[in-house]
């Protein structure tokens, strides 16, 4: 598993709908909620993200470019509904926000796990349950970055 884990000094990407979008137009901890029949795998929750730095582009806008490519080709239309976000966190920054502010100090880990459509996508794994409602607080509080996830 250690050669699978994307590097604390990288960054992930998450597809945020619009439910996850607050009224102020920032991104929520609802845009990480864990969806009941979709992530739960190999006996655990986890989390879908892309690896940015995986795809070895020259800057981040050429990443969150190739990033919505692979999202127009793994979501239905409905998804792009209703101006979604892409959410840009640093590894390193949101393990240890929620190792140091988890009651339980909650280990999370990234690891890389290419599909053949998606060669960046990853997970965030470690003991997510579906109702972590303070983590997936604690992930959109460490967003560095959010972008237009339709292409401007």
């Amino acid at each position: 598993m250690a050669n699978n884990l994307v590097p604390d000094s990288d960054h992930i990407s998450r597809f945020c709908r619009k439910r996850g979008i607050g009224e102020t137009g920032r991104i929520t901890g609802v845009a990480f909620y864990l969806r009941e029949n979709h992530d739960f795998v190999h006996g655990q929750y986890r989390l879908s993200v892309n690896w940015l730095e995986y795809l070895k582009l020259r800057n981040r806008d050429d990443e969150v470019n190739k990033i919505r490519e692979v999202y127009k080709g793994k979501f239905p239309s409905s998804f792009f509904r209703g101006e979604p976000k892409i959410a840009v966190i640093n590894v390193g920054k949101m393990r240890k926000k929620v190792l140091r502010d988890t009651p339980d100090s909650r280990k999370i880990v990234v690891e890389h796990k290419p599909t053949t459509k998606d060669p960046s996508h990853s997970r965030v794994s470690g003991n997510l349950k579906l109702d972590d409602r303070l983590i997936f607080n604690f992930l959109a509080d460490c967003i560095e970055q959010e972008y237009p996830a339709n292409i401007p």
